[in-house]
């Protein structure tokens, strides 16, 4: 959450003025790491006794383990790591394209961050297909559907991040602004069905 914050630039006020270069992709790193190290700490439980020691027995009752249920907990697992990220960043972006006072030019501010926020989105989905899906063990039982749908359960699907674009609208200083919010809401809607 701290490079999202560092790279747009939060520091108590809306302004855009030291959003850093490229700001997608460093928070689009740390979504990738937060998202493995989510799935590593959920597979490091499921081999912890307790003691902290990690060893890995021979146990016949783990073979009657359910793999989608298994694929579903580690979903659940990652969600709850990465959506707050993911929220942030929306907020974030919506809160400096209302603080845009311009009304016949579109600030570059403004066009880098609806224009880094469709980077950061098919990053972010990219990243859990990827990783969830693709999974580490062969494949995987959910499905794109399934991510999609851990996504609405968490409050970040496209219908409800779209949402609180269209609410900084009304908070929007300038008429550039309006629009850019306006397209980065069906943007964000389209990205995450």
């Amino acid at each position: 959450m701290s490079v999202a914050r560092w790279a747009l630039a939060e520091n108590g006020d809306d302004s855009a003025t030291k959003i850093q270069a490229h700001w997608w992709k460093y928070v689009s790193l740390a979504f990738l790491h937060a998202l493995r190290q989510a799935c590593s700490s959920f597979e490091a439980s499921k081999t912890d006794l307790g003691g902290g020691i990690g060893m890995i027995i021979d146990d016949s009752q783990n073979a009657d383990e359910d793999p989608a249920e298994t694929a579903v907990l580690r979903l659940d697992e990652a969600l709850e790591s990465t959506v707050p990220i993911l929220r942030y960043v929306t907020e974030r972006a919506c809160q400096i394209l209302a603080a845009s006072s311009s009304e016949k030019k579109i600030p570059l501010e403004g066009a880098d961050v609806v224009e880094g926020m469709k980077r950061l989105l098919r990053a972010i989905l990219f990243h859990f297909y990827s990783i969830i899906l693709g999974g580490t063990t062969g494949g995987s039982v959910l499905t794109a559907s399934n991510v999609q749908k851990g996504f609405a359960s968490m409050d970040a699907d496209g219908e409800k991040l779209a949402a609180a674009c269209l609410d900084a609208v009304g908070t929007c200083k300038g008429e550039q602004g309006k629009k850019l919010l306006q397209s980065l809401s069906l943007t964000v809607e389209k990205i995450m069905l």
